[in-house]
Parts: C-alpha cells; sequence; structure tokens
C-alpha cells in the first residue's frame, strides 16, 4: 500500500516478517518527488535517490515499512546516520548517539493518511 502525506511517502505490506525481498518502483505521479531528488527512509535511515524522470525504486525486506521524504527536509531525523542503498548521499560521522529526545527531529504526523493510487503508484520490478 502507498500512503502520501504532504512530504512523506509510506509503503506498506502485510506480508510480515521473513516474507521474501520485493522490489517496487514508486512513480513521480504518485508521489510528488522530482527528478534526481535524495530521498531519506526515516525508519531505515537509507537514502536513495530518485531517476531522471522522478521515479523511485525501493526494496522492501523482510516486511519491513519504508517511510521516504526528500533528504533536504528530513532534517535531523537520524542524526547524522544515513546508510546508502541506491546513489544518495551517505553521512560519514561517527555518529555520537546522543540524540535529543525530540522524536522524529519535531516531525508530527498524523496516521490519517491519504492514500494515493495504492497499486497503480507501486509497479514490481
Amino acid at each position: 500500500m502507498l500512503i502520501v502525506k504532504g512530504p512523506l511517502v509510506s509503503v506498506l505490506t502485510n506480508v510480515g516478517s521473513g516474507a521474501a525481498n520485493h522490489t517496487f518502483k514508486i512513480e513521480a505521479a504518485a508521489s510528488g518527488m522530482a527528478a534526481n531528488t535524495q530521498v531519506l527512509d526515516i525508519v531505515q535511515c537509507e537514502s536513495f535517490t530518485t531517476d531522471g524522470s522522478g521515479n523511485l525504486d525501493i526494496t522492501l525486506s523482510d516486511g519491513m515499512p519504508r517511510v521516504m521524504m526528500a533528504q533536504a527536509d528530513a532534517g535531523n531525523v537520524c542524526d547524522g546516520y544515513v546508510k546508502p542503498t541506491t546513489g544518495g548521499t551517505s553521512g560519514s560521522g561517527s555518529g555520537s548517539g546522543s540524540g535529543s529526545g525530540n522524536g522524529a527531529g519535531g516531525l508530527s504526523v498524523g496516521l490519517g493518511a491519504i492514500v494515493v493510487g495504492v497499486m497503480a503508484a507501486l509497479t514490481i520490478v
């Protein structure tokens, strides 16, 4: 299921842990992402880059969700740690792990999100 709410793009599944990996293409028309945008998965702190058309290829592993937003909008959500996956930039710092106790970088998101083009926006690659 694809959920788009403001700057957040979420991909969720009900397959559960232990599921096989599945790769999806999130089309720019559904996500609103621009071409060559650096994107951050704020759940797993992995970075991605959209292609020249703004489409984003992602893999769901072990049933884990993906919640992405433009890296420029993510602030300190991952506190300096970003694991690169498909291009994008990598935060290389040493990571003190101190945190500031501000949750998700001050980001407040309601779960009553708008579902946009659920399966039409996702293409299994």
